[in-house]
Protein backbone atom coordinates (compact mmCIF):
# COMPACT_ATOMS: atom_id res chain seq x y z
CA UNK A 1 0.00 0.00 0.00
CA UNK A 2 1.02 3.08 -1.25
CA UNK A 3 2.23 6.17 1.77
CA UNK A 4 -0.33 8.88 2.08
CA UNK A 5 0.95 11.95 0.02
CA UNK A 6 2.03 14.62 2.43
CA UNK A 7 1.81 18.80 0.36
CA UNK A 8 4.78 19.81 1.67
CA UNK A 9 6.96 19.37 5.12
CA UNK A 10 7.15 21.52 8.06
CA UNK A 11 10.23 21.92 10.93
CA UNK A 12 10.31 23.69 13.42
CA UNK A 13 13.72 25.01 15.65
CA UNK A 14 14.82 27.13 18.08
CA UNK A 15 18.31 28.14 19.02
CA UNK A 16 19.68 30.91 20.84
CA UNK A 17 21.30 34.44 19.62
CA UNK A 18 24.96 34.13 20.37
CA UNK A 19 27.27 37.91 20.12
CA UNK A 20 28.76 36.66 16.78
CA UNK A 21 24.83 36.45 14.89
CA UNK A 22 24.45 39.71 15.21
CA UNK A 23 26.22 43.13 13.76
CA UNK A 24 27.36 46.43 15.38
CA UNK A 25 23.61 47.49 16.05
CA UNK A 26 22.48 43.98 16.74
CA UNK A 27 20.89 42.83 14.13
CA UNK A 28 20.60 39.32 12.49
CA UNK A 29 23.45 38.83 10.52
CA UNK A 30 22.64 37.00 7.03
CA UNK A 31 25.06 33.89 7.74
CA UNK A 32 23.81 33.59 11.08
CA UNK A 33 20.11 32.74 9.30
CA UNK A 34 22.00 31.04 6.26
CA UNK A 35 24.00 28.35 8.67
CA UNK A 36 20.58 28.11 10.77
CA UNK A 37 17.90 27.22 7.53
CA UNK A 38 20.79 25.31 6.34
CA UNK A 39 21.15 22.75 9.42
CA UNK A 40 17.15 22.92 9.75
CA UNK A 41 16.63 22.01 6.30
CA UNK A 42 19.05 18.91 6.26
CA UNK A 43 17.44 17.68 9.66
CA UNK A 44 13.95 17.51 7.97
CA UNK A 45 14.90 15.96 5.04
CA UNK A 46 16.98 13.42 6.47
CA UNK A 47 14.11 12.79 8.81
CA UNK A 48 11.63 12.91 5.84
CA UNK A 49 13.75 11.75 2.99
CA UNK A 50 15.62 8.37 2.62
CA UNK A 51 18.87 10.06 1.54
CA UNK A 52 21.34 7.42 2.11
CA UNK A 53 19.44 5.22 -0.92
CA UNK A 54 18.94 8.45 -3.34
CA UNK A 55 23.00 8.76 -3.05
CA UNK A 56 23.07 4.98 -4.19
CA UNK A 57 21.53 5.85 -6.75
CA UNK A 58 23.38 8.65 -8.09
CA UNK A 59 21.20 11.06 -7.02
CA UNK A 60 21.67 14.08 -5.34
CA UNK A 61 20.13 17.87 -4.57
CA UNK A 62 22.28 20.74 -5.29
CA UNK A 63 21.24 24.38 -3.52
CA UNK A 64 20.95 26.95 -7.42
CA UNK A 65 19.54 29.91 -5.93
CA UNK A 66 19.31 31.67 -2.56
CA UNK A 67 17.32 34.13 -1.03
CA UNK A 68 18.15 35.69 2.55
CA UNK A 69 16.72 39.13 4.06
CA UNK A 70 17.19 40.27 7.09
CA UNK A 71 14.81 43.24 8.94
CA UNK A 72 16.42 46.10 10.65
CA UNK A 73 14.88 45.03 14.08
CA UNK A 74 17.97 44.71 16.99
CA UNK A 75 17.92 41.42 18.90
CA UNK A 76 19.31 40.38 21.98
CA UNK A 77 22.42 38.12 22.74
CA UNK A 78 21.19 35.24 24.44
CA UNK A 79 17.84 35.44 23.42
CA UNK A 80 15.62 32.07 22.28
CA UNK A 81 15.23 33.13 17.68
CA UNK A 82 12.67 30.34 16.33
CA UNK A 83 12.63 29.59 12.69
CA UNK A 84 9.32 27.92 10.87
CA UNK A 85 10.56 26.31 7.50
CA UNK A 86 8.41 24.61 4.73
CA UNK A 87 9.76 22.40 2.52
CA UNK A 88 7.95 21.49 -1.00
CA UNK A 89 8.76 18.96 -3.80
CA UNK A 90 8.38 21.03 -6.72
CA UNK A 91 9.11 21.45 -10.76
CA UNK A 92 11.27 23.99 -11.28
CA UNK A 93 11.01 25.11 -14.40
CA UNK A 94 7.38 26.13 -14.81
CA UNK A 95 6.25 23.66 -17.20
CA UNK A 96 4.64 21.44 -14.36
CA UNK A 97 5.64 17.93 -13.28
CA UNK A 98 5.68 15.03 -15.87
CA UNK A 99 5.81 17.54 -19.15
CA UNK A 100 8.74 17.57 -21.48
CA UNK A 101 11.68 19.60 -20.08
CA UNK A 102 10.66 19.00 -16.26
CA UNK A 103 13.22 19.66 -13.76
CA UNK A 104 12.17 18.46 -10.51
CA UNK A 105 13.58 20.11 -7.21
CA UNK A 106 12.85 21.42 -3.90
CA UNK A 107 11.45 24.70 -2.42
CA UNK A 108 12.96 25.90 0.84
CA UNK A 109 11.76 28.61 2.74
CA UNK A 110 12.40 29.28 6.74
CA UNK A 111 11.66 32.27 8.64
CA UNK A 112 12.84 33.72 12.17
CA UNK A 113 11.03 35.64 14.92
CA UNK A 114 12.91 36.88 18.01
CA UNK A 115 11.91 38.93 20.69
CA UNK A 116 13.30 43.10 19.83
CA UNK A 117 16.01 43.55 21.68
CA UNK A 118 16.85 47.47 23.46
CA UNK A 119 19.66 48.25 20.66
CA UNK A 120 21.84 49.70 23.68
CA UNK A 121 25.49 48.02 23.70
CA UNK A 122 25.20 48.45 27.39
CA UNK A 123 22.09 46.13 27.55
CA UNK A 124 22.79 43.69 24.54
CA UNK A 125 21.24 41.12 26.54
CA UNK A 126 17.72 42.59 27.46
CA UNK A 127 14.91 42.46 25.03
CA UNK A 128 12.17 45.27 25.19
CA UNK A 129 9.85 44.60 28.03
CA UNK A 130 6.53 43.63 27.41
CA UNK A 131 7.28 43.02 23.25
CA UNK A 132 6.14 40.40 21.33
CA UNK A 133 8.43 38.34 18.91
CA UNK A 134 8.66 39.79 15.65
CA UNK A 135 9.77 38.76 11.99
CA UNK A 136 13.81 39.15 12.09
CA UNK A 137 14.30 37.26 8.67
CA UNK A 138 13.87 35.02 5.86
CA UNK A 139 15.57 32.17 4.06
CA UNK A 140 14.21 31.07 0.09
CA UNK A 141 16.47 28.22 -1.30
CA UNK A 142 16.05 25.95 -4.36
CA UNK A 143 17.49 23.00 -4.64
CA UNK A 144 17.82 21.13 -8.02
CA UNK A 145 18.12 17.12 -8.20
CA UNK A 146 20.60 15.84 -10.08
CA UNK A 147 22.86 13.20 -11.15
CA UNK A 148 26.30 14.59 -10.81
CA UNK A 149 28.51 11.49 -11.64
CA UNK A 150 25.93 10.62 -15.10
CA UNK A 151 26.84 12.37 -18.81
CA UNK A 152 25.50 16.46 -19.36
CA UNK A 153 22.93 15.55 -20.97
CA UNK A 154 21.39 13.68 -18.04
CA UNK A 155 22.34 15.04 -15.20
CA UNK A 156 18.36 16.80 -14.24
CA UNK A 157 16.53 14.78 -13.41
CA UNK A 158 12.56 15.15 -14.99
CA UNK A 159 10.36 12.86 -13.03
CA UNK A 160 9.66 12.66 -9.33
CA UNK A 161 12.17 9.90 -7.68
CA UNK A 162 10.91 6.94 -5.81
CA UNK A 163 12.37 8.46 -2.60
CA UNK A 164 10.31 11.56 -2.97
CA UNK A 165 6.93 9.86 -4.29
CA UNK A 166 4.99 10.50 -0.49
CA UNK A 167 5.34 14.30 -1.58
CA UNK A 168 3.18 15.99 -3.65
CA UNK A 169 4.87 17.67 -6.83
CA UNK A 170 3.95 21.68 -7.03
CA UNK A 171 4.71 24.04 -10.13
CA UNK A 172 7.06 26.65 -8.99
CA UNK A 173 5.41 29.87 -10.15
CA UNK A 174 7.37 31.93 -11.07
CA UNK A 175 9.80 29.30 -11.79
CA UNK A 176 13.32 29.17 -10.99
CA UNK A 177 15.36 32.87 -11.13
CA UNK A 178 17.17 33.49 -14.14
CA UNK A 179 20.01 35.96 -14.63
CA UNK A 180 17.94 38.95 -16.18
CA UNK A 181 15.85 38.48 -12.92
CA UNK A 182 18.92 39.55 -10.63
CA UNK A 183 20.58 42.07 -13.32
CA UNK A 184 17.42 43.97 -13.45
CA UNK A 185 18.28 47.78 -11.73
CA UNK A 186 15.48 50.14 -12.22
CA UNK A 187 16.14 53.37 -14.16
CA UNK A 188 15.86 55.50 -11.08
CA UNK A 189 18.85 53.77 -9.56
CA UNK A 190 21.87 55.50 -11.23
CA UNK A 191 25.42 53.64 -11.69
CA UNK A 192 27.97 54.50 -8.74
CA UNK A 193 31.99 54.47 -9.13
CA UNK A 194 33.51 52.04 -10.96
CA UNK A 195 32.82 48.49 -12.22
CA UNK A 196 35.15 46.65 -10.31
CA UNK A 197 36.89 44.81 -12.85
CA UNK A 198 40.06 44.60 -11.24
CA UNK A 199 41.72 44.28 -8.14
CA UNK A 200 42.08 47.71 -8.09
CA UNK A 201 38.73 48.95 -8.67
CA UNK A 202 36.63 46.93 -6.08
CA UNK A 203 37.35 43.66 -7.52
CA UNK A 204 37.95 40.78 -5.55
CA UNK A 205 40.61 37.95 -6.53
CA UNK A 206 41.08 34.79 -4.01
CA UNK A 207 41.57 31.08 -3.45
CA UNK A 208 38.61 28.88 -1.96
CA UNK A 209 40.20 27.32 0.93
CA UNK A 210 39.41 23.74 2.47
CA UNK A 211 38.56 25.87 5.26
CA UNK A 212 35.64 26.91 2.96
CA UNK A 213 34.60 23.90 2.56
CA UNK A 214 31.61 21.23 3.49
CA UNK A 215 30.99 17.93 3.56
CA UNK A 216 29.81 18.07 -0.01
CA UNK A 217 33.21 18.07 -1.04
CA UNK A 218 32.59 21.76 -2.69
CA UNK A 219 32.65 25.53 -1.20
CA UNK A 220 29.74 26.34 1.49
CA UNK A 221 27.30 28.63 0.21
CA UNK A 222 28.27 31.07 3.03
CA UNK A 223 31.61 31.57 1.57
CA UNK A 224 29.49 32.57 -1.63
CA UNK A 225 27.50 34.98 0.42
CA UNK A 226 30.87 36.09 2.36
CA UNK A 227 32.20 36.88 -0.41
CA UNK A 228 29.75 39.12 -2.51
CA UNK A 229 29.03 40.92 1.38
CA UNK A 230 33.35 41.77 1.15
CA UNK A 231 32.89 43.10 -2.64
CA UNK A 232 29.73 45.00 -1.51
CA UNK A 233 31.80 46.72 0.90
CA UNK A 234 35.01 47.21 -1.21
CA UNK A 235 32.67 48.27 -3.47
CA UNK A 236 30.86 51.79 -1.65
CA UNK A 237 34.64 52.06 0.19
CA UNK A 238 35.96 52.60 -3.55
CA UNK A 239 32.43 54.55 -4.77
CA UNK A 240 33.18 57.16 -1.55
CA UNK A 241 30.65 56.27 0.37
CA UNK A 242 30.20 55.29 4.04
CA UNK A 243 30.86 51.72 3.88
CA UNK A 244 31.35 51.10 7.82
CA UNK A 245 27.40 52.58 7.63
CA UNK A 246 26.52 50.40 4.96
CA UNK A 247 23.75 47.74 5.80
CA UNK A 248 23.60 44.53 3.57
CA UNK A 249 20.37 43.39 3.70
CA UNK A 250 19.25 41.07 1.50
CA UNK A 251 21.56 38.71 -0.91
CA UNK A 252 20.37 36.91 -4.23
CA UNK A 253 21.99 34.01 -5.64
CA UNK A 254 22.18 31.66 -8.78
CA UNK A 255 24.93 29.09 -8.10
CA UNK A 256 25.79 27.89 -10.95
CA UNK A 257 29.07 26.06 -10.67
CA UNK A 258 30.34 25.00 -7.32
CA UNK A 259 34.11 25.98 -6.70
CA UNK A 260 36.57 23.73 -5.07
CA UNK A 261 39.18 23.63 -2.58
CA UNK A 262 42.46 24.64 -4.53
CA UNK A 263 40.67 27.03 -7.56
CA UNK A 264 41.15 30.70 -7.59
CA UNK A 265 38.06 32.94 -8.41
CA UNK A 266 37.57 36.95 -9.32
CA UNK A 267 34.61 38.48 -7.97
CA UNK A 268 33.21 42.03 -9.81
CA UNK A 269 30.33 43.92 -9.81
CA UNK A 270 28.33 47.42 -10.80
CA UNK A 271 26.79 49.31 -7.63
CA UNK A 272 23.67 50.86 -7.87
CA UNK A 273 22.58 54.03 -6.04
CA UNK A 274 19.01 55.68 -4.96
CA UNK A 275 19.30 58.15 -2.10
CA UNK A 276 19.68 56.05 0.83
CA UNK A 277 19.75 52.60 -1.05
CA UNK A 278 22.45 50.39 -2.63
CA UNK A 279 22.28 47.09 -5.68
CA UNK A 280 25.42 45.84 -6.57
CA UNK A 281 24.87 43.15 -9.14
CA UNK A 282 28.10 41.00 -9.15
CA UNK A 283 29.36 37.43 -10.41
CA UNK A 284 32.19 35.31 -8.96
CA UNK A 285 34.41 33.68 -11.69
CA UNK A 286 36.09 30.84 -12.53
CA UNK A 287 39.60 31.65 -14.30
CA UNK A 288 41.05 30.39 -17.60
CA UNK A 289 44.22 28.59 -17.66
CA UNK A 290 45.65 31.79 -18.78
CA UNK A 291 44.09 33.23 -15.49
CA UNK A 292 41.76 35.22 -17.08
CA UNK A 293 37.97 35.23 -15.58
CA UNK A 294 35.21 33.63 -17.23
CA UNK A 295 32.67 35.65 -18.90
CA UNK A 296 29.73 34.51 -17.36
CA UNK A 297 29.84 33.95 -13.34
CA UNK A 298 29.80 30.57 -11.40
CA UNK A 299 27.52 32.59 -8.91
CA UNK A 300 25.45 35.35 -10.09
CA UNK A 301 24.47 37.85 -7.06
CA UNK A 302 22.06 40.80 -6.24
CA UNK A 303 23.47 42.66 -3.02
CA UNK A 304 20.53 45.19 -1.58
CA UNK A 305 21.84 47.60 1.10
CA UNK A 306 21.07 50.94 2.77
CA UNK A 307 23.20 53.74 3.66
CA UNK A 308 22.38 56.66 6.32
CA UNK A 309 19.90 59.01 4.42
CA UNK A 310 22.44 61.74 5.19
CA UNK A 311 25.41 60.01 3.27
CA UNK A 312 26.24 61.68 -0.13
CA UNK A 313 26.35 59.94 -2.74
CA UNK A 314 29.06 60.40 -5.34
CA UNK A 315 27.59 58.85 -8.60
CA UNK A 316 29.63 58.63 -11.82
Amino acid sequence: MSPPVTDHLHSHATSTLDIFDLDRGFRLQLQAMLRRAMSAMYDDIARNIDVAAMRKRGLASVVSFVDLAAAATPLAVGAAIDADGETRLCELSGVGPGNPGARMGLEVRQDFRSLPGTGDPRRYRETVTGAEPVSCGSVRMLLTLVRPFAPAAERLVSETPDELAHLAAHTLTPPHPAAEDLTRVSDDFAVCGLSGDGEGHGGIDGVWGLHHTDTNQYTFTGGYLSALEDLAVRQTHAAGLAAAEHRVHRVQALLRKPFAAGEPYHARGTLHTRAGDTVLVAGIHTLDSDGAPFRHPAVLGRIEGTLPASEPLQNA
